[in-house]
């Protein structure tokens, strides 16, 4: 008899309803049931084919006895060697690496010295740390979040330096990234189960916690979107190898940026997910871990994230575009290839936009100090002084000027009334130029602000 576990903690509906499910499937030779153990011997026969984690990342003890479990043959859904060695940040490092949408993301040092250790300990840290260069890279604004974990603990929003540094001093020993933060229009927590299926779900994370899940659940905007949010999903378990996880995605212009995809044991409750997606789940799950019993091993025998990063991934990851903060977007262009001078992204961009750009970047020069420097940062053609100034880059329907991490827009809303804006971004037709005047006053400020800082 093939004998299929779940493991969990403080779920009421998930795990009884999966067990269930797969008792009524009434697969010959397969059964399941409520874990149970009690103390281990390092040699303890395989008692379950199959075991479902929902637990052991708040319990050291289950941790342990999965990986027995594994060395004794038990499939362990998800892999608990794999799943105590990953981390949001290398997820980031990777998911960028394989083309899939990333927001600019830095792993910043411990606020303050972990246990045991001193300033001693930390002799290899620059100091001052390189902060400008961080806050430069990353933008505003920007979400500060531990490096590893969930459920929305010690996440903060910040809009400047100022605000970081007020929220960083009270992150204590914990290890935090930066990232840049996207200002969605669309917003989609994904299921995706034996590297398989995928189920997308509206989702709304600045509703409270009972209304995140949207009601009727409406589809992507457009099949390119939800086309590229699928693989992208895939994309992602394949090559981390969960069997079990969600994919969170931030859309903005038309863009999946993915901005979590690190919980191998994903909420599932129905008070939570509502029934149209509880069901998906379960069944889904009861599928799979049937499935696995049957065929006596893990459709993952080994980790294949480095065979992503050489090409051979199952499911091709959508190809990287232009990224600059939170614009990564479909830049028309002749080539496909990032252009290493600004010239060569002029040259590069189709008529109207490049006559557009050209007098852009004419009117910024005449606005700047002589210091100013012209690159390519992400990409796009970017001017610098004291730090990223302005940015500007051409895209299918629009250009965009980009104040990097500054409140200019909300300085000049009155002036900007009529084109369309976000925090970061200002849109204006491909054939149509920013006034002259306007654009000089932008350009001026965010001067005074880089020196400001500096």
């Amino acid at each position: 008899m093939k004998k299929i576990g779940i493991l969990f903690g403080m779920e009421n509906t998930f795990p009884p309803a999966v067990v269930e499910k797969i008792n009524s499937m009434k697969v010959e030779g397969v059964t399941a049931e409520f874990v149970k153990i009690g103390g281990i011997r390092m040699d303890e026969p395989k008692k379950y084919d199959v075991i479902i984690d929902r637990i052991s990342q708040d319990i050291q003890f289950y941790r342990a006895y999965l990986k027995n479990a594994m060395l004794h043959g038990t499939i362990v859904v998800n892999n608990p060697f794999w799943w105590t060695a990953d981390d949001k940040f290398f997820n980031y490092s990777l998911a960028h690496k394989m083309g899939v949408a990333i927001p600019p993301t830095v792993i910043l040092p411990h606020n303050k010295h972990p246990e045991g250790t001193t300033e001693q300990s930390m002799r290899n840290l620059i100091f001052p740390l390189n902060w400008q260069d961080i806050f430069d890279y990353v933008g505003f604004p920007a979400f500060l979040k531990p490096y590893s974990g969930g459920g929305w603990k010690h996440v903060y929003k910040v809009h400047t330096p100022e605000e970081f540094f007020h929220h960083y001093n009270q992150t204590g020993d914990l290890c935090m990234t930066l990232q840049h933060g996207v200002e969605f229009d669309e917003y989609y927590r994904c299921y995706v189960v034996g590297q398989e299926k995928v189920h997308i779900m509206k989702y709304d994370p600045k509703a409270p916690h009972h209304e995140r899940y949207v009601k009727g659940n409406p589809p992507p905007s457009s099949p390119a979107l939800r086309d590229r949010i699928e693989k992208d999903s895939l994309a992602l378990c394949r090559a981390l190898g969960y069997d079990l996880n969600t994919v969170e995605f931030a859309v903005e212009n038309g863009v999946p940026y993915a901005i979590d995809f690190l919980n191998p044991a994903p909420d599932a409750e129905i008070t939570s997910v509502g029934q149209e997606n509880f069901d998906w789940i379960v069944d889904a799950v009861a599928e799979m871990a049937v499935k696995m019993a049957e065929s006596g091993e893990s459709p993952v025998k080994e980790l294949r994230w480095a065979g992503f990063l050489a090409g051979s991934a199952v499911v091709k990851p959508a190809k990287a575009k232009s990224k600059y903060h939170k614009i990564i977007g479909a830049i028309t262009m002749k080539s496909r290839t990032a252009a290493k001078t600004v010239d060569e992204y002029l040259a590069n961009t189709p008529e109207p936009a490049r006559s557009t750009l050209k007098h852009i970047r004419a009117v910024i020069k005449s606005a700047v100090p002589k210091e100013t420097t012209e690159v390519i940062s992400y990409r796009i053609p970017m001017f610098k002084y004291k730090g990223m100034l302005v940015g500007y880059a051409a895209f299918a329907k629009h250009c965009s000027l980009f104040p990097t991490g500054s409140g200019v827009i909300t300085k000049f809303e009155k002036d900007l009334k009529g084109y369309q804006t976000s925090k970061g971004t200002i849109q204006f037709p491909s054939d149509k130029p920013l006034p002259d005047a306007l654009l000089r006053k932008i350009v001026k400020q965010r001067v005074k602000e880089n020196r400001e800082w500096d």
